[in-house]
């Protein structure tokens, strides 16, 4: 549901003059929250400021790293790909996924149809609740995909892990979390707030916000991750 594009090529000494524009208390307050490219001292951040996150005290990029899930050759064959590829180049939205849906459903019955997003659709696998299957049905939800594989070695633990992913970026495995509902995300409002912060203190990021609740879940034994 995202669209990630990295620009992490900044550097300390790119930042303004500071007698050109002082800084504020409230920024000076900012910055002694960052951990722009260091993980690990993200999460002394979020324990330092008081927030809510016993989750985080085992979670680092390791444990990150060693989530594991399903190849996208593990979950379907290629002449399945072959057709949902011709598939996906309807232009009507609602025949492309009723197309999907038709393929999935006679080749790979472990599937279930679970949900469409802007750019993509999704599907679990009822044998298997650790992961989840996207398939881009635009070249915008292609290109989200390869973005999001890219760049996940820079957000994380904040972001779901990519398992694994086409070269075309049509067709990815990622991590299964728990959506958030209405009323848990605003208790954890603070901590989404300061992770978003995190997020887009590393690469531009579109489609979230702290209104698209939807884009959020909970990762079991961490917290929140967009």
């Amino acid at each position: 549901l995202l669209s990630l594009s990295c620009s992490c090529g900044r550097h300390e000494d790119n930042k303004p003059y500071e007698e050109e524009q002082p800084k504020s208390e409230e920024t000076k307050e900012v910055e002694t929250k960052k951990s722009i490219m260091d993980n690990t001292e993200s999460l002394k951040c979020l324990r330092r400021f008081g927030l809510n996150i016993n989750e985080y005290e085992d979670f680092d990029n390791k444990t990150f790293d060693s989530l594991r899930g399903p190849r996208v050759c593990d979950v379907i064959d290629p002449e399945s790909m072959e057709l949902i590829r011709k598939a996906v180049k309807s232009p009507s939205p609602q025949k492309k996924l009723k197309m999907v849906k038709d393929i999935i459903t006679e080749r790979c019955p472990r599937l279930r149809y679970f949900n469409r997003g802007t750019n993509r659709f999704a599907f679990i696998d009822i044998l298997d609740d650790s992961y989840i299957f996207k398939i881009g049905h635009t070249m915008e939800g292609e290109n989200a995909t390869k973005n999001e594989f890219a760049t996940q070695d820079i957000l994380k633990p904040f972001c779901t892990r990519i398992f694994d992913i086409s070269e075309d970026g049509i067709f990815s495995t990622c991590e299964r979390v728990q959506r958030y509902e209405k009323d848990a995300y605003a208790e954890r409002f603070d901590e989404i707030k300061y992770v978003l912060q995190e997020v887009m203190s590393r690469c531009v990021v579109d489609d979230a916000g702290l209104l698209t609740f939807n884009n959020w879940g909970i990762r079991e034994g961490f917290g929140p991750v967009i």
